[in-house]
């Protein structure tokens, strides 16, 4: 493997210029030793002010990164010591819900999520049960005949039969014939092409019985807690959504789930049987994705996409194609019985006088379960606000820390910044993380123009070797600078890159040779020339020279709850790097001024993704924002890859003024 140092007399001219000049920001930084060797001078009584030593003042730089652990119960809701099971309560929920409005009816319930209107809402009592079966027949018995004869005379006393099609039973479904309270096409009168019928006297008496049917509770508790009001004892149903829930969360897909009725139940714990493809048990699988989350989870909560899949995920797995389609009813005003020799019913007739044939049910499965999903977040809570109500699930937040560097801590000089792990004792050297943004805090205003941003990868974290790469072992990166407007309250994105990074070491401004072909600054992302970088229009009336003027950051902002002991000890550097990091947790604010960032529509290729956080630029537009410059990193990764270590390092490697510097 060959490297190249074409570009290093330029990058060394401009070097000298900017640090003889000292109109330089960063101009390469400090060594990790001579960091610690400040820091230890501050510590013993020096009168130095470390933020007004430096090139350029900076209060320092804050960074976001998912740390290397996360706790996904503290502060998300959970009782002290306990944990918050939301994706679980929130797949009971789901559940729960479904259940309420197509297997026993709750006629307020089925109205609001099937957006049923008063006229039709009276078919309420009809439909019960989609889940076994579709109801789409009523009539009115009001004749009979025998066997045989063309002639038909009125019933002396006029009864009703209500009609399913037993072939669009939901697939997640079970015969429930283990009840001392049966459902009521359990007791049947006629099966007749797939439809079976069932008798009762009169309209009325068919809602009565339909109400002790809603009633029935261990029919509820089979399909969604095995104990009722349980939120934490589920069924097999409920665990195997919990179980896809935790896979979209991950932005996987689902292994196939298989729901099988038993033939021969002996209780209600055996009446079907529930399983994930490749592991023994709902259980296995549940644990398996739990221990994957944790590990590789970016956030809490559920970003809008996901639930948009969990839906679509329940229509097509839930309930099935057949009780999909064909949502109609039949109500039939005129119906004559057959009845065999001895008078028994054998048949029915049914005539289309005065009747009304397929009209809509309103079961509208796919309205339906679209606001039973987006509903159930109500719910779930991960979070506290601070007038005591519930962060839902779907006011997701990052599973982040964030730390603060004093001064220019997080400019680098070369590779010694960034060490491999465990082996430099210094407090100040970077770590390798999955980085998602560095926002910078400027003491004074700044015109900046020229921002040089190093990468280094180290794939198996056991450290590089001068000039040596790994050609198969790298980490795409979209690396993208944002500059944050207070008075016009907008961001500008001044450039954006994807930079492919080789295992190896970092050199300032290296050329490098992977398989014949010249990489051009490797470690490195340059943005310069910010007017043809961005395309807002806004931007050309702010532009300084190609540049760009940022004024002072307010490290007070939100009352100071960003700041960790770095700022609480005024960022003098003592110490430099925090020692105890942010963590972004649903009972604080913190989390408010993060924003999740994930591919826009057809942005990347199918099979690739990132999940990465930014500022919330709109926490900065109050009376107490300010200006920011940040850098945010979109790692793409491959969906399903759960091994490739998505750590790196990163840092500033040069930043200097927009109108002082001559350009190249």
């Amino acid at each position: 493997m060959k490297t190249k140092k074409s570009k290093f007399l330029k990058i060394l001219s401009i070097l000298l210029i900017c640090c003889i000049s000292f109109l330089c920001v960063g101009c390469m930084g400090s060594s990790p030793e001579e960091n610690d060797e400040l820091e230890s001078e501050l510590g013993n009584g020096s009168d130095e002010n470390f933020g007004d030593s430096m090139l350029y003042p900076m209060y320092g730089t804050r960074v976001l990164y998912r740390p290397n652990s996360y706790d996904y119960d503290i502060g998300s809701g959970a009782e002290e010591g306990k944990t918050n099971d939301y994706y679980g309560s929130y797949a009971h929920a789901i559940l729960r819900d479904i259940y309420q409005t197509y297997g026993i009816i709750v006629p307020e319930t089925a109205k609001k999520h099937t957006e049923l209107s008063e006229s039709n809402s009276d078919k309420l009592s009809y439909f019960y049960d989609s889940i076994r079966y579709k109801v789409d027949t009523f009539g009115n018995v009001t004749h009979t005949k025998t066997q045989g004869s063309q002639t038909a005379t009125e019933l002396a006393t006029p009864y009703i039969i209500v009609g399913a099609d037993t072939t669009t039973s939901w697939n997640w479904s079970f015969d429930y014939e283990y009840s001392e309270n049966p459902a009521l096409l359990n007791s049947l009168s006629i099966n007749k092409e797939n439809h079976l019928f069932s008798k009762f006297d009169d309209e009325q008496s068919f809602k009565n019985e339909v109400a002790i049917f809603y009633n029935d509770a261990d029919y509820s508790n089979a399909y969604s807690s095995a104990l009722l009001g349980s939120m934490t004892d589920y069924s097999d149903y409920v665990k195997a959504l919990e179980y896809v829930v935790y896979s979209y969360a991950l932005d996987l897909e689902p292994l196939t789930v298989t729901v099988k009725v038993n033939d021969t139940p002996t209780s209600l714990d055996d009446l079907y049987s529930v399983s994930v493809q490749s592991f023994d048990s709902v259980d296995e699988a549940l644990n398996d994705i739990k221990d994957l989350f944790h590990e590789i989870g970016s956030y809490v909560g559920l970003i809008d996409r996901q639930i948009v899949k969990i839906a679509n995920w329940i229509k097509k797995n839930v309930i099935g194609d057949k009780a999909m389609a064909n949502d109609y009813f039949n109500s039939y005003q005129k119906v004559t019985e057959i009845v065999d020799g001895e008078g028994n019913v054998v048949d029915y007739e049914f005539s289309t006088e005065n009747s009304s044939l397929n009209q809509s049910l309103g079961r509208n499965y796919n309205v339906a379960v679209d606001n039973i999903v987006k509903a159930a977040c109500e719910y779930v809570s991960i979070g506290k606000e601070s007038d005591n109500t519930s962060v839902t699930i779907d006011n997701r937040f990052l599973a982040s820390e964030m730390k603060e560097y004093a001064g220019e801590t997080f400019f680098i000089k070369d590779d010694a910044n960034f060490p491999a792990p465990g082996t430099s004792t210094s407090k100040t050297a970077i770590e390798p993380l999955e980085y998602q943004s560095i926002q910078f805090m400027l003491k004074e205003g700044a015109d900046l123009s020229d921002l040089w941003i190093a990468l280094k990868y180290d794939a198996d974290l056991d450290g590089t070797e001068e000039g040596v790469f790994d050609p198969n072992k790298y980490l795409d990166i979209i690396v993208e600078l944002n500059y944050f407007n207070h008075s016009l309250n907008k961001v500008f994105v001044l450039g954006s890159q994807q930079t492919r990074v080789y295992d190896g070491g970092y050199v300032f401004g290296e050329d490098l040779e992977i398989n014949g072909e010249i990489i051009e600054n490797h470690g490195m992302v340059v943005f310069d020339d910010f007017t043809k970088n961005c395309n807002d229009p806004d931007f050309y009336d702010i532009s300084i020279g190609g540049g760009v003027h940022v004024n002072a950051f307010n490290p007070d902002i939100g009352g100071g709850i960003l700041k960790t002991d770095v700022g609480e000890s005024g960022y003098n550097g003592q110490p430099m790097v925090s020692e105890n990091p942010l963590v972004i947790v649903g009972t604080t604010d913190v989390r408010k001024y993060y924003s999740i960032i994930e591919p826009a529509d057809e942005e990347l290729g199918e099979n690739q993704f990132y999940i990465t956080g930014r500022a919330n630029e709109q926490m900065y537009g109050g009376s107490d924002g300010c200006d920011y410059v940040e850098v945010t990193y979109k790692v793409l990764k491959q969906r399903g890859d759960t091994t490739t270590n998505y750590k790196f390092y990163t840092g500033v490697a040069m930043w200097w003024d927009a109108i002082m510097v001559p350009k190249y």
